[in-house]
């Protein structure tokens, strides 16, 4: 009997294992439909006196599409120009929007072109506790002791990093990963529980 009941939990654990990544896929592809459906969808309802489902998502996409045409001749670039001085000119839009285009550019850009050079950790923000961060630039701090080599780390705020701060570090205090951005962004947007099984250290760059 003991035998039987094992045989039948772990008959059900291994359907535990099949399932749930299923329905939290289809769960999540359902949320993202509806959000974005919503975006445009209302609008488009009122004009044609009816709701059409996934008719905002067609729009949406069709934006996209339109925005990426734009962005991609002179007058597009110079609009796009403006506007970001213009969301640079309001200190809190500034900060969410510089962060959301730094996530985005990581993510949509070749590895050698990304904004973010290393994924690091970080004590952060005590001694003994660490945090994944993003290098973005290197620099030489000099003060009346001699000069050190720091780096411009950005921390990033969970589960949506799209904002955080700017630390100075020096570089002998980082300890480096052997880890994609694209990797250290996932466990960042899942809060931890889309981490990668392994954190491994790999030597400093040069």
């Amino acid at each position: 009997m003991g035998s039987f009941l094992r045989k039948l939990r772990s008959l059900f654990l291994a359907g535990i294992l099949v399932i749930v990544p299923v329905i939290a896929t289809v769960l999540a592809l359902r949320l993202l439909f509806h959000s974005v459906d919503n975006v445009l969808g209302p609008w488009i309802g009122r004009v044609l006196h009816r709701q059409i489902p996934g008719l905002g998502l067609a729009a949406t996409i069709l934006l996209i599409f339109l925005v990426g045409l734009l962005a991609t001749n002179f007058l597009g670039r110079w609009l796009i120009a403006v506007g970001e001085r213009v969301f640079g000119s309001v200190p809190l839009v500034r900060s969410i929007y510089s962060a959301a285009r730094e996530i985005v550019h990581a993510l949509a850009t070749p590895r050698e072109k990304q904004p973010f050079k290393e994924v690091v950790l970080v004590e952060y923000p005590r001694r003994g506790a660490y945090a994944y961060a993003f290098v973005t630039a290197y620099t030489t701090l000099r003060t009346a002791g001699g000069e050190e080599r720091v780096a411009h780390v950005m921390v990033p705020s969970t589960p949506i990093p799209t904002t955080g701060w700017i630390l100075i570090v020096p570089v002998r205090d980082l300890i480096y990963l052997d880890l994609g951005v694209d990797a250290a962004i996932r466990a960042l947007f899942s809060a931890g529980a889309v981490a990668p099984p392994e954190i491994r250290a790999k030597t400093p760059p040069a």
